[in-house]
């Protein structure tokens, strides 16, 4: 007889292991959302780093909604300004050239040597003594060869893609630069003497799109002790997906709801936005309330409002209108006197009209 087998014990089937829950809310957002927000900040202001170029100083006053502000105060007081030369002159600056007025060359004037610290205008037709066309050169655009301090400007060339004049004489050119402290023709700008807080500003504003443009990835991530299997999770995070949508989310016991990455503060960055115009005001002598700018309201009134109108005349518009002067009157060897009325003391006080006195 053949021994009894023994009965095998049936095998059992051991219980699903739950995957591993996440410890922390972060874990569960793609890592490149999180790090990608903060790195735009300082990626941005990286890359912006170094002295600009002149391409860069042209280009920035497109690009930068804080430099067309300050600029657009000088623009508005500027480029409306009276004029008084002779019959000739005036016919002239009436119109400068076949696409532009006085106002819009005058406009064209003042970003360049402002953005660049030089302005350079062309005077046509070239070599000839009357001149019948300004045209604003793009400083990016200018080679010059410098020379003596008696003869400073040997030669200088022009190419921009459209116009080239690769012989151009000194005679031919209207020509003022802001100086530096190295040398008389290095000139220097105050759009480039306040360029990182340009490009600070530029950066928060970057960083600041890209924070919102991630806020989907950075609501309704939930937090539990409890282990979790996968299809748990999946049915979770596809209800989680509802809070886009304005739908109530009922959790499961002892989750909570978070937001990591950004706060309301993280995203604003506070302050920095008040720094970089506080900064970029002074450099061009702008005071801060007359832009609208945060950093000037925050301690503005009515009669401070007036004072800096004032101000900013005398210390800010009045030179720049000289320096143009002097500017026009050597380049078109005739007198060319560029003003603009000053505010009154008493304008607008007790509900009067806005009364404006002519300057000497």
């Amino acid at each position: 007889m053949w021994p009894r087998r023994r009965k095998q014990p049936a095998p059992t089937t051991a219980p699903p292991t739950p995957d591993p829950a996440p410890t922390t809310a972060r874990d569960l957002i793609p890592s490149e959302v999180v790090q990608d927000v903060w790195t735009v900040l300082i990626d941005t202001f990286r890359r912006s780093h170094g002295p600009p170029t002149l391409a860069d100083l042209e280009a920035v006053y497109k690009e930068s909604e804080l430099v067309q502000a300050v600029l657009f105060e000088l623009i508005q007081a500027i480029s409306t300004c009276d004029v008084s030369a002779s019959l000739a002159m005036r016919t002239l600056l009436e119109h400068p050239n076949p696409v532009q007025d006085f106002s819009q060359f005058m406009t064209s004037c003042l970003i360049a040597y402002v953005t660049t610290g030089r302005l350079y205008v062309l005077k046509l037709p070239i070599g000839s003594k009357a001149t019948q066309q300004l045209n604003v050169l793009r400083s990016s655009a200018v080679t010059i060869t410098q020379g003596t301090f008696e003869d400073p400007y040997r030669s200088i060339a022009y190419a921009d893609g459209r116009n080239t004049y690769p012989q151009l004489s000194p005679d031919d050119v209207i020509a003022r630069v802001s100086p530096s402290a190295e040398d008389a023709l290095a000139p220097a700008s105050s759009i480039e003497a306040s360029w990182d807080s340009i490009q600070l500003d530029l950066a928060r504003i970057r960083f600041q799109r890209a924070a919102l443009l991630r806020l989907p990835f950075l609501v309704g991530v939930c937090e539990t002790t409890h282990a979790s299997i996968k299809g748990q999770r999946d049915e979770l995070q596809s209800s989680l997906s509802s809070i886009m949508g304005g739908q109530t989310v009922v959790l499961p016991e002892g989750a909570k709801l978070t937001t990591p990455g950004l706060g309301q503060d993280s995203i604003t960055l506070p302050g920095l936005a008040q720094q970089c115009e506080s900064r970029v005001c002074a450099t061009n002598n702008v005071p801060a309330i007359l832009v609208g700018f945060q950093a000037g309201l925050d301690k503005s009134t009515y009669s401070n409002y007036e004072e800096a109108r004032r101000s900013y005349h005398d210390e800010t518009i009045r030179p720049l209108l000289l320096q143009l002067s002097d500017t026009f009157s050597r380049g078109l060897n005739d007198e060319v006197v560029f003003s603009i009325s000053t505010p009154s003391a008493d304008a607008g006080r007790e509900g009067d009209d806005y009364v404006a006195e002519a300057t000497d």
